[in-house]
């Protein structure tokens, strides 16, 4: 049974910790005298509810504002909106949280204020992960990787890599989700980041378990909920106990699942992480449609129609909020249910739905897109560092040449001028035949640049157009053909439902042949 995986990348919190924190910061905002004053707590105290009561966060948040704009601090109005944002973001209402935190970025932007720039577009990066709008969320956390790198904080760094890493993650590209993974770890124990190390363990632990790993998978989440434990970080214990959850499940053992799930969902009901309460309210709904099997093809009605409530109820809700990737995984389930049942004309419709969806996020050129964009960022990175390199070696060409203008004095002052003029002739000959030749190998270097530039985007033109081709022009057909094979009786060869697809395939697989053609035929283009 294929699940959602509910990552952990959001920051970590603490209830009882966050609370006592809470508490501190109201008295000394009761305390404040000057408006400006009161809302720099208010913000604080907005960003302490985030974690824990968004609600209240808003509330808080709201007041800061209004504050900020009484003292005219620009600063602490951008801060204010971007924890309001925040709280909107755990409540997983995305337009708002979007709102203000746009809001934000323009204004740390217009003070050039580059961390809090570069908070903020993880922020909003997060908010399109959310959504399943991965070429938006990486454009913004490529951005915030910027700033941090550009300021060396290692730490945020780190957030951020694991952030990208999670969007190949989503992507099924699990090579690139292990390297980003790796980056953002070496960080993490380079900073003695425990809250971070949690994190990334949860998140690896998720990436082993879709790949099969479900020993290993089980082991990492265990590290994690360990350390979150000894942290006191609530609503990451929610987090791991919904992922061991979610290893059980993959593993059969629905009973052991659900009981990690129903403590994970109380968790995140007194947390009011909605986007939590949704997907895990989802994966229960699919662990129950799994046990109302039974060996004999026939199901129990009680327990299949709980699961189906509970997957309505959070494809409902993934569809209101605009979630995209858990409602996919849902249809699936939603689907299987009513096959389950008997009423295929009703599965097929959901089949159908789920397949359009799935087209919608997970297509080739989002993938090539979101490579892509990392990618260029990589190249950034190195075309920095040769410069740099380029930088060192002319500072030890021009130390070298110094150190040649010393010898040549020195010989100067002991041979006749004749020797002199012969000797300074000879270097300067020396010299410039090696620049010379550093000046055409630099040049053949160029050439082949250029060439290999030109050669890529030539390739990357025909790459796009094939792209585009197996979305629009191939993708049609094979989502035909596949809603026609999973509802193929293979019990019953009589079954009239056979006969409609078996009349309806040569047509599909005829739209699919010349599809497929003329793909191969702009392949002979690159």
């Amino acid at each position: 049974m294929k699940k959602i995986i509910v990552t952990t990348i959001l920051l970590a919190s603490s209830l009882v910790y966050g609370f006592q924190s809470i508490e501190e910061l109201k008295v000394n905002m009761g305390a404040a005298k000057t408006p400006d004053e009161k809302g720099q707590l208010a913000t604080s105290i907005s960003y302490s509810y985030s974690k824990v009561m968004p609600d209240s966060g808003i509330v808080y948040g709201e007041r800061a504002l209004l504050w900020a704009e009484e003292a005219q601090n620009t600063f602490e109005a951008a801060r204010a909106n971007s924890a309001i944002g925040i709280n909107y973001m755990s409540k997983a209402v995305y337009p708002l949280a979007l709102e203000f935190q746009t809001k934000a970025l323009k204004q740390f932007m217009d003070m050039d204020s580059l961390k809090h720039a570069a908070g903020t577009e993880s922020n909003i990066s997060l908010i399109f992960m959310k959504k399943a709008n991965y070429k938006l969320a990486m454009k913004h956390a490529i951005n915030a990787l910027k700033g941090y790198e550009k300021l060396g904080i290692k730490h945020r760094q780190g957030v951020v890599l694991e952030n990208i890493g999670t969007l190949f993650f989503r992507q099924g590209e699990f090579e690139k989700t292990k390297e980003y993974y790796d980056r953002a770890l070496k960080l993490y124990i380079q900073e003695s980041d425990s809250a971070g190390i949690a994190r990334n363990r949860g998140n690896i632990g998720m990436m082993l378990s879709k790949m099969g790993q479900y020993a290993e998978s089980s082991e990492a989440q265990f590290e994690a909920l360990s350390i979150n434990r000894r942290m006191r970080n609530q609503q990451s214990v929610a987090i791991n106990l919904a992922n061991i959850g979610m290893v059980e499940s993959r593993r059969g053992n629905y009973e052991k699942a659900l009981v990690y799930y129903d403590s994970a969902q109380v968790m995140n009901i007194a947390l009011g992480a909605e986007f939590n309460v949704i997907t895990t309210q989802g994966n229960i709904g699919g662990i129950y449609m799994e046990m109302s099997k039974w060996p004999d093809g026939k199901y129990d009605a009680v327990t299949l129609n709980k699961g189906i409530s509970a997957l309505e109820k959070s494809i409902e809700k993934c569809l209101e909020l605009s979630i995209g990737d858990p409602a996919i995984n849902f249809y699936k389930d939603l689907g299987e249910a009513y096959a389950l049942k008997g009423d295929y004309e009703k599965a097929l419709e959901i089949f159908k739905a789920r397949e359009i969806l799935k087209d919608s996020i997970h297509s080739a050129s989002n993938k090539i897109s979101l490579e892509s964009m990392a990618t260029a960022h990589d190249l950034t990175m190195i075309n920095r560092d040769l410069q740099l390199k380029e930088r060192e070696l002319k500072i030890k060409d021009l130390e070298l040449n110094e150190s040649q203008q010393r010898v040549v004095l020195f010989v100067m002052g002991f041979i006749i001028l004749v020797l002199m003029g012969l000797v300074s002739i000879f270097l300067l000959r020396k010299a410039r035949l090696r620049n010379k030749k550093l000046k055409e190998i630099n040049e053949l270097y160029a050439g082949r640049i250029e060439e290999q530039l030109a050669s890529l985007k030539k390739h990357a033109t025909v790459l796009d157009e094939i792209t585009y081709m197996q979305a629009h022009h191939v993708r049609e057909p094979v989502a035909t053909i596949l809603g026609m094979v999973e509802h193929f009786n293979l019990k019953d060869p009589h079954d009239p439902m056979n006969i409609f697809i078996i009349e309806n395939l040569s047509k599909v697989a005829g739209k699919l042949d010349v599809a497929v053609r003329e793909v191969i035929n702009k392949k002979e283009e690159v």
